[in-house]
């Protein structure tokens, strides 16, 4: 899922460019500018467009005659007006608006390089959709029947400046800031308080899979373990607090029939008394002096001890060690964690001191736990599993509803119809994102990440702060989630098939293809990584990052592929993730239209789907086999309505291809007739009783009779009967419109199809002449 991967875009080629100079600090200094960045940045956007400017001419050098242009980091595509303004403007090599529409999707500008002879779409990300703050020239001007996007990031407070980002730190102050840190505490720590509870959560469900395994497979499993915390160590002692608290939980006698992934899920919230033992004074408010935390800490060290033993037999590759020495525990602590300094910054000089100085973290990170608890009136839980996600759902929803709908601002976000997701705070994803770290494949992870967006939803929803939903995606580290989201039924847009949308408007829309490979050879290979060497960078204070770096590749570092990752996801948290994919069918959900056209997402309608049809991003799913969720039982998969036509057009699609029209109108029917027949919405039912009634005449014209309303019976189902809770992603009609709105940001009507299944066709390609901007210097 990651566009610094070719594989993401499989099996289309990937070019890459990287404008000079342009950090992630310059780039999002351009993003904010937004379409006025070629003024107040002229250099960066001058930087950023010769770069697409490179990227076209290698393309066209490589005798290819489309370019989708897709950007790594949201903060490109906040700029996209001001990029297109000067591509526009570039002598004898500029761009101009594509002569079948200026448009390839809604604020998606389509180009035509007469230099090169190449078609542009500058599809760089979906930030597009919402760069300005006017409801009519941004994606809620596309939203109908009520409906609402929610819109994924990694960082809520990088979206605003001044007196509102002001107002947005206020509403996150209590997450981040330790009341008990001051300056003569043990040690300074360089993660905020949220991230401490963050790393706590991460280790819950791994206690269920050392606990689980056994054998090679768990000695697996410990190198995966040794190999996360090698690349990341911040927060690692919260980390491995996490896993001692769920392994307590795992070894308790169990007295439901949830699996040991659920009763860490629901039951580690309910040692909250341990907490206190282990990190206060007996009045549960004071924390414990040094000596006494260190004896308190006595069970997790104990513990520790055998995860090591078994770490350090593995990572050497023993059969059976001998119990470690007290050199040997020492430097598996300091593979584990690192090196703990004091507050004067002196390191451990011996097993006593190291020990002492995790203690102090173990505590801080328990003072977490009880302090963002005391923020939400858990009086007796703490905010573990089932419990954080609430306490994290329920703070984006207030900061939606209180903060966000009332600040000002330079995007669509307001709250309502554009509400913001911060997955900064979701475990395991986090602070990893914001240096630039892996983003693991583990279901763990997807858990997570389900959890937090399915609660969310299920609050607004509530509370009527949002009607039925789409979700978009902003950064590349979330891409690998989309597919999985898709696969709970919820339509998601992310960079890559915003690609696939935009596709559609050309003579040969894209479908997008699951890399895979053998299982025991990994054939075909993957190419090697690019590797940077950025030693002399470190060695010199006063370098840029990167500046000097040294780039080469090598076999050892191959890249990963859905196979590779596929391997980290196992079958852990199944039953949770099924139990939450129920859930999601219970929310109201809005169904992506592109003119006259459904588009379909998911793995099964992917499969049966024509190039352009589906959002399923096939290539930045996991190669799984099986979807990401195995069957489990009635109710574990779509409701009724939704699997049968998905059945009906996995059987009839088929038959239609190999000339058995009426075998296939046949299938349709007995779908629509099963239907009718079932516990389903009247307007459903009706919509279905009167194309059965229309469907008569030549095969092939009873067939697409059958086939729309069967898709739109799926949509209206999809969205509990609000048939009008649809969001546009075609251009508008006239391009003089659009050009004027995304240029110059003038006021551009609502679409009247807004709200029903017509307009465009799917290929929208026309004979209109080229445009430019100096058709609308009135303006």
């Amino acid at each position: 899922g990651d566009p610094s991967n070719p594989l993401t875009f499989w099996p289309y080629q990937a070019i890459y460019a990287v404008p000079q100079g342009i950090g992630f600090a310059a780039c999002k200094e351009v993003g904010s500018a937004g379409a006025n960045a070629g003024a107040t940045n002229p250099l960066e956007v001058s930087a950023i467009c010769q770069a697409l400017m490179a990227l076209a001419e290698v393309t066209a050098r490589n005798g290819f005659s489309r370019l989708f242009v897709v950007g790594d980091c949201g903060y490109y595509a906040l700029a996209a007006t001001a990029y297109a303004q000067q591509l526009l403007c570039w002598g004898k090599q500029s761009w101009e608006p594509h002569s079948g529409g200026a448009f390839a999707a809604f604020r998606v500008p389509h180009f035509y390089s007469p230099s090169l002879e190449l078609e542009i779409i500058l599809c760089m990300g979906t930030t597009q959709f919402i760069s300005t703050p006017d409801p009519q020239t941004s994606i809620v001007s596309q939203l109908g029947g009520g409906s609402s996007l929610i819109y994924v990031t990694a960082d809520t407070r990088g979206w605003y400046g001044c007196e509102s980002l002001k107002k947005v730190e206020d509403k996150y102050a209590k997450l981040l800031t330790r009341p008990w840190a001051g300056p003569d505490w043990h040690f300074h720590s360089n993660i905020e308080m949220m991230d401490v509870v963050v790393r706590v959560n991460e280790g819950l469900l791994q206690a269920a899979l050392l606990v689980n395994l056994r054998g090679t497979t768990r000695d697996l499993e410990l190198k995966r373990l040794v190999d996360r915390m090698l690349e990341f160590n911040y927060g690692s002692t919260a980390f491995l607090l996490g896993i001692f608290l769920g392994n307590i939980i795992a070894q308790e006698k169990r007295e439901s029939g949830d699996t040991l992934a659920e009763r860490i899920w629901k039951g580690s919230s309910k040692l909250r008394p341990l907490a206190l033992q282990m990190a206060c004074a007996a009045n549960g408010k004071t924390p414990l002096s040094e000596p006494f935390v260190f004896e308190a800490c006595t069970p997790f060290f104990e513990y520790l001890k055998l995860l090591m033993h078994d770490v350090h037999r593995v990572s050497l590759q023993l059969e059976e060690s001998e119990p470690l020495t007290e050199m040997q525990e020492w430097r598996c602590m300091v593979v584990l964690i690192g090196n703990p300094a004091n507050k004067d910054g002196a390191m451990p000089s011996s097993l006593h001191e190291m020990k002492r100085a995790i203690a102090m973290r173990v505590q801080d990170s328990l003072l977490s736990l009880l302090a963002l608890g005391d923020n939400f009136q858990l009086t007796q839980d703490l905010p573990l599993g089932e419990s954080f996600v609430e306490v994290l759902a329920e703070f984006h929803v207030e900061l939606n509803d209180k903060v966000l709908s009332a600040v000002e601002r330079t995007h669509a976000i307001d709250g309502r119809r554009v509400c913001l997701l911060d997955s900064r705070h979701v475990p395991g994803f986090g602070i990893q994102v914001n240096l630039g770290l892996t983003v693991w494949t583990t279901s763990i992870h997807f858990t997570w990440m389900s959890a937090v967006m399915l609660r969310f939803t299920e609050l607004l929803q509530q509370r009527k702060l949002c009607g039925p939903i789409i979700v978009h995606m902003e950064c590349t580290e979330l891409y690998n989630f989309t597919p999985f989201i898709q696969e709970n039924g919820v339509p998601c847009i992310d960079g890559i098939n915003m690609v696939s949308l935009a596709s559609r408007s050309t003579s040969a829309p894209m479908r997008f293809v699951t890399f895979t490979q053998d299982k025991t050879t990994n054939l075909p290979p993957t190419p090697a990584a690019l590797v940077a060497d950025t030693t002399e960078d470190r060695d010199r204070s006063d370098s840029k990052p990167i500046a000097s770096a040294r780039f080469y590749r090598d076999n050892a570092f191959p890249m990963r592929s859905p196979t590779d990752c596929a391997r980290d996801y196992g079958g852990l948290c199944d039953p949770l993730l099924h139990s939450m994919r129920k859930r999601w069918n219970a929310t109201l959900i809005a169904q992506p239209i592109d003119g006259q056209d459904l588009l379909v997402f998911g793995q099964k309608a992917h499969n049966i789907a024509e190039p352009g049809e589906s959002l399923y991003v096939a290539s930045a799913a996991l190669d799984l086999g099986h979807g990401y969720f195995l069957p489990v039982g009635k109710g574990g998969d779509l409701p009724e309505v939704r699997e049968t036509i998905i059945n009906a057009l996995q059987k009839g699609v088929p038959l239609f291809k190999n000339g058995d029209i009426e075998g296939c109108f046949k299938v349709y029917k007995k779908a629509a007739e099963d239907i009718c027949m079932s516990d389903v919405s009247h307007s459903v039912r009706c919509l279905l009783q009167d194309a059965i009634g229309k469907a008569r005449g030549p095969p092939r014209s009873r067939v697409w009779i059958m086939r729309s309303a069967l898709e739109s019976a799926y949509a209206a189902d999809k969205a509990k009967g609000n048939k009008q809770a649809v969001v546009q992603y075609a251009p508008l009609d006239d391009d003089a419109d659009e050009l004027k709105a995304f240029y110059s940001g003038e006021k551009i009507k609502q679409s009247d199809e807004i709200g029903r299944l017509s307009g465009r066709p799917s290929v929208r390609m026309s004979e209109s002449r080229c445009l430019s901007l100096s058709d609308f210097e009135e303006d």
